[in-house]
């Protein structure tokens, strides 16, 4: 007879489940307790760092550093690296501004502008990736030096060229434009993170790209196409930065190549606030939102207590270092354990040392 266990606990819905899949698990969690006691501490001792004035610059950027962090946390998700992001983003505003702007601002073209920007973010991404997943090139370097080919080219452009211009008219509405106190942007990042999060975690195509990640060999083994996603990762991510570069020109209304200057460290510390490995695999999107919203209060913050820029960008490199410290510690412990068993193995073998849990001599 079969006894029923009253204080068993019964299995979660699918709704449940799927809600407790999606949100934060406890690893990304923190970022969200961080971002909550930055709030209340601004609250108390800075309430102009997050007034009704600035409220509405916070989330602005923030969401801006949202969308280009997401692209760069697919990168991760691979095990990559990506620091070709200003460049892509300083391309876009170009093109923006002088195939869909013109002097006057003009909507004709627009269209056109966004479709050719898209064209040469994706040119730049597909290079990234393929000279990194398929010729087995050092992201850092790689991306680094496509960057500065990127950022030279358009330089001699805009030089060459000598085109005064702004931003169309109908881009610079729908960037400021706000609802609900939150400029129109705002929505298509949150968006972007909830359909970002939802894909990784719920599609087979992205259990795929999590998984080559992870573990890319194992990966490889198991028949998944590992070279391909992290090839489409470095394209997706260059489409996020040109995404965010004609958003970002929207609300300036006079974007010049430095438009993503901010965008190089910002958006890497953002990703690693959330918890992201820098092993590739692990990460949260949902997170990032509340990463790069930490990001944001912080700076403003440090504003309001008469600090320069200069010590958020201090702050930032620290948090870099820490992760990598971390990442360091993580990955040691597991290669000194393996080396050191291996030690013990052959010393046992050469009968120099009893094995494990003998009885000495």
């Amino acid at each position: 007879m079969t006894r029923i266990n009253p204080t068993a606990r019964r299995p979660a819905s699918g709704y449940i489940e799927a809600a407790r899949r999606l949100l934060p698990a406890r690893r990304f969690a923190a970022i969200w307790f961080a971002l909550g006691a930055l709030i209340v501490f601004s609250i108390i001792f800075q309430p102009s760092a997050v007034n009704g004035i600035s409220r509405p610059v916070i989330v602005a950027f923030a969401s801006f550093v949202v969308i280009v962090a997401i692209g760069q946390a697919l990168v991760f998700r691979v095990g990559g690296l990506d620091l070709s992001a200003p460049a892509v983003m300083g391309l876009s505003v170009l093109i923006v501004r002088n195939v869909g702007g013109g002097a006057l601002g003009s909507d004709a073209d627009l269209a056109k502008a966004i479709v050719i920007a898209l064209l040469f973010a994706a040119l730049v991404g597909l290079v990234n990736g393929l000279l990194v997943a398929v010729f087995k090139l050092n992201a850092l370097i790689v991306t680094l030096a496509m960057s500065s080919f990127v950022l030279g080219a358009a330089s001699w452009y805009e030089v060459t060229h000598k085109v005064e211009s702004i931003v169309p008219e109908s881009l610079q509405s729908f960037g400021t434009t706000t609802q609900w106190g939150m400029i129109y942007p705002a929505f298509i990042a949150f968006g972007l993170a909830i359909l970002a999060a939802f894909l990784l975690t719920f599609t087979a195509a992205g259990r795929r790209f999590t998984a080559s990640g992870a573990n890319p060999r194992a990966a490889q083994v198991a028949g998944i196409p590992v070279t391909a996603y992290q090839t489409a990762a470095y394209l997706m991510a260059a489409l996020l930065y040109c995404s965010a570069a004609i958003l970002a020109g929207g609300y300036n209304g006079q974007p010049t190549l430095d438009v993503g200057n901010n965008y190089l460290f910002r958006p890497i510390v953002g990703v690693i606030l959330a918890g992201t490995s820098l092993a590739g695999g692990v990460g949260s999107m949902l997170s990032i939102v509340a990463a790069a919203f930490f990001l944001q209060v912080l700076g403003a913050v440090l504003a309001a207590m008469g600090q320069p820029t200069s010590v958020q960008n201090m702050i930032e490199g620290a948090f870099i270092i820490l992760a990598a410290g971390i990442f360091t510690v993580q990955q040691g412990v597991p290669a000194v354990a393996y080396v050191t068993g291996l030690n013990r193995r052959l010393q046992r073998r050469l009968g120099r040392a009893p094995a494990t849990g003998a009885e000495p001599a």
